[in-house]
């Protein structure tokens, strides 16, 4: 998704505005439709085609999908990262998948027993970034014996159709929406975050993100902005609905909200909390003095010592 925004003037649209989260949101629908479409466990999928979908050359492929005009309905078709020609943006458009809608799916205003993120930070910068999660509560209520803690129940993730990438097998690892992140800055430790909450992690991580390194915030500034998230792509929990709506906080400016939906993003306007959570410690680039902050959507804690 960074690669397909990269080729964005950022900057020029405005933070936050409608162009700029139109922008993010599409690029992340084609992110997501690629990583439903090749991403699953290695020693099952063992050609995933990693080097060619981080390729600049496919993301700029991807990016000419994108009309500043119209959000692609639902989600789109997957690329095809080694035979890849550049396109138009009718592509995205000409065959909607179909949208699952009458299916119960994640709604992460709703979860109670999120995902725990933890990040640490020495006096050296040495970094560790640390996403646990058991799924849902107690996870599949198994303790390992001597050990103490449970196992996790993300079987749910799988799908049961068995042409698919993350297929149900056995002894097969279910693909993960856990991205705990590191950051460096030509080469040099830059700042670790993280959030729970499964397929809305990518993306409230890639606007906190694009608010320190694109705007320059310091860090909880950049934390407390609002932040869209998209479900038009497969959900990750079964039975992986696609609801193409955009959720959208409520604080957003009311021209932002209806330049969204002029350009055909179905908003689902909430008072964001829980999800989206994101902490982080960044390291300042001159003094190296460490710089923390946690997301006002969520219980989250800073310490020093």
């Amino acid at each position: 998704a960074l690669n397909i925004i990269e080729g964005f003037d950022l900057k020029a649209m405005g933070h936050n505005s409608a162009p700029y989260l139109h922008a993010i949101t599409e690029s992340l629908k084609l992110s997501f439709a690629d990583r439903n479409k090749y991403v699953g466990d290695p020693k099952f999928v063992p050609n995933i085609p990693m080097k060619a979908l981080l390729s600049k050359e496919y993301a700029a492929a991807r990016r000419a999908l994108i009309d500043p005009n119209r959000a692609i309905e639902g989600e789109p078709a997957p690329g095809d990262p080694l035979r890849f020609r550049t396109p138009t943006a009718a592509v995205a458009y000409a065959a909607p998948r179909p949208l699952p809608t009458t299916v119960a799916a994640f709604d992460p205003d709703e979860i109670l027993n999120l995902t725990t993120y933890l990040a640490v930070v020495d006096k050296d910068h040495n970094m560790v970034s640390i996403t646990s999660s058991l799924l849902s509560g107690f996870g599949s209520g198994m303790v390992v014996d001597g050990g103490g803690f449970f196992l996790n129940d993300r079987m749910r993730y799988f799908y049961l159709d068995p042409s698919d990438v993350n297929s149900l097998q056995p002894g097969k690892r279910t693909r993960q929406t856990i991205n705990p992140a590191l950051a460096l800055r030509d080469g040099k430790p830059f700042g670790v975050f993280g959030t729970p909450g499964s397929d809305t992690q990518p993306q409230t991580q890639l606007q906190f993100f694009l608010n320190v390194a694109e705007f320059g915030m310091p860090v909880q500034l950049a934390l407390e902005q609002p932040a869209v998230i998209s479900n038009s792509f497969r959900d990750s929990y079964a039975p992986h609905a696609v609801l193409g709506k955009l959720l959208t906080p409520n604080v957003l400016p009311e021209p932002v909200k209806s330049g969204l939906a002029a350009k055909g993003h179905k908003l689902d306007l909430r008072d964001v909390h829980g999800v989206g959570s994101v902490k982080a410690i960044m390291v300042h680039p001159v003094t190296g003095a460490l710089m923390g902050g946690v997301s006002p959507t969520g219980d989250s804690y800073v310490m020093a010592w």
